[in-house]
């Protein structure tokens, strides 16, 4: 029995002298891991809201995998759902199209129940929103987020935030007939974004 013993801890120890900790590597701390891989999904999600073939998918993938291991994590959420209607924009088949688009529209709604009042969540939201086809019906969720922005920029008037405010404003008026007020808050937004630092 003892002898047993002497064999498990004679096993272990042997087990730990083969993981990389023992080899003299460094452990990856685990924030570490997960900002390189927020990093390398938003640089996918942006190779493929450019037009990149099969990054779409990729950043969905990763997304996904950020999402699953913090559900409260609104971009990660929001940036899931624009990859799914990424790859919606990118497929052939129709049924495809409508069924990423579908499942794209979830994620982005289910971003606010954590992520409401965040201006990127928000951003994102927009964008897709205005780009999708008329048949999906989300030119209300668009001006509500629209709305929600315009008071967010309010209290943080950023020079970068005026660069995305500008053509959401312009959006927002166009889909309102020619909205004054909104078109002079376009116009503004452009003279914000234009200012040097």
């Amino acid at each position: 029995m003892i002898q047993w013993r002497y064999l498990q801890v004679a096993v272990l120890a042997a087990c730990a002298l083969c993981t990389p900790l023992a080899w003299g590597a460094d452990p990856v701390p685990q924030a570490q891991t997960e900002q390189a891989l927020w990093s390398q999904a938003l640089a996918l999600h942006n190779q493929a809201r450019d037009g990149k073939a099969g990054s779409a998918e990729k950043a969905a993938g990763l997304f996904k995998a950020l999402a699953e291991k913090e559900p409260s994590n609104a971009l990660a959420v929001v940036y899931l759902g624009s990859s799914y209607t990424l790859m919606a924009r990118d497929a052939t088949v129709l049924v495809d199209k409508v069924r990423y688009t579908n499942r794209g529209i979830r994620y982005l709604d289910n971003a606010l129940e954590h992520g409401a009042d965040n201006f990127t969540v928000r951003v994102v939201r927009a964008n897709v929103n205005l780009s999708l086809p008329e048949m999906f019906k989300r030119a209300d969720a668009a001006r509500a987020d629209i709305q929600k922005l315009d008071q967010l920029y309010k209290v943080a008037p950023l020079r970068e935030n005026a660069a995305l405010m500008a053509p959401l404003y312009t959006a927002l008026a166009k889909s309102l007939g020619g909205a004054p007020e909104w078109e002079a808050k376009a116009r503004a937004a452009e003279l914000v974004a234009a200012q040097k630092q």
